[in-house]
């Protein structure tokens, strides 16, 4: 194919097999890596279902997006002498190298639940939260949809520098909007368009 050597005057020793990897490269975009977890153990967790639609909605947008169950990962108690598990060490490291983190923040007795706080303080040395891009979601069944712990969630990632975005998704009354045949609409396109906001985020960041 005589012409397509032409696109690449300069390398007239690359192979044409070699040009057409370099140019199938050059115009495959890159997907945005998203990191995603809900701050609760319980396998029925509202707030692992509304991250699960929210993530839904980040695929739709283009990107690749893992969901960690914090249970699978068996964390001990944090303390300041502790050595993290391999477990961890693998989730520090996935959160580093992604673009961005997706949270679902449950709150328990007007804070932050225990597994969240654990997972966030065995992930902060080293730091892997410095000028990570976290967004954050919650649901809970009071009429206040984790606003206060959506509040002290704020406060924690600011000390370790994560970027925070300021806008989120409560969702109060949660136990209404799930049912034997499905989620409300309403509440279902809240979360996607929130997960394919964050893509966009990303995509214009420089």
């Amino acid at each position: 194919v005589p012409h397509t050597i032409c696109l690449f005057p300069a390398v007239k020793r690359m192979s044409i097999s070699t040009i057409w990897e370099v140019a199938s490269k050059a115009e495959t975009p890159t997907l945005a890596r998203i990191i995603a977890f809900a701050g609760s153990l319980r396998k029925e967790s509202y707030n692992r279902k509304v991250l699960e639609i929210t993530a839904q909605g980040a695929r739709a947008a283009g990107a690749a997006v893992e969901i960690v169950d914090l249970a699978a990962l068996e964390m001990p108690l944090y303390y300041k002498d502790g050595t993290p598990t391999p477990k961890l060490k693998l989730f520090a490291e996935k959160i580093q190298k992604a673009d961005a983190c997706l949270i679902a923040c449950p709150e328990n007795n007007q804070g932050l639940s225990a597994a969240l706080k654990n997972a966030i303080d065995w992930t902060s040395k080293p730091n892997a939260w410095r000028g990570k891009v976290v967004a954050s979601v919650g649901a809970s069944e009071d009429q206040f949809g984790t606003i206060l712990a959506q509040h002290q969630l704020r406060q924690t990632l600011s000390f370790l520098e994560a970027n925070h975005l300021p806008k989120h998704v409560l969702i109060s009354h949660v136990h209404k909007c799930f049912s034997a045949t499905g989620v409300d609409p309403t509440v279902q396109k809240r979360l996607e368009e929130f997960g394919a906001g964050l893509v966009e985020q990303l995509s214009n960041q420089p």
